[in-house]
């Protein structure tokens, strides 16, 4: 039987395995999108993530993980960064009864 120091050492080296890997999975994504096909700042509107996170996320300093998701959406971009007029598309749409704009600071209103 394990002791719990072994079970400690092997679940915080997976996890810290896979924070590694998502940081780094986003770092490639961007290398690829920034700076041919989008600026960084460009890039952190669309995403909506706050400014100088992906910068963040650059310097690899092991303080910020991506999400699994904004991981998917920043290598599907950078497998397709044609793609990316979708997204800017997508939230040049007026907002329906079920969606916001990022920037609108209302909720919306009942249907």
């Amino acid at each position: 039987m394990k002791d719990f120091d072994e079970i400690w050492d092997v679940t915080f080296l997976r996890r810290w395995i896979w924070r590694f890997r998502l940081r780094a999975r986003a770092r490639a994504a961007i290398g690829v999108l920034c700076p041919d096909h989008i600026s960084q700042r460009e890039l952190e509107r669309l995403l909506i993530v706050s400014q100088g996170y992906l910068c963040k996320l650059l310097a690899m300093n092991g303080i910020s993980v991506p999400s699994p998701a904004l991981v998917a959406l920043l290598e599907l971009l950078a497998a397709e960064p044609s793609r990316l007029d979708e997204v800017r598309k997508h939230w040049e749409k007026p907002p329906g009864p079920n969606r916001i704009r990022p920037d609108d600071d209302k909720e919306p209103e009942p249907s």
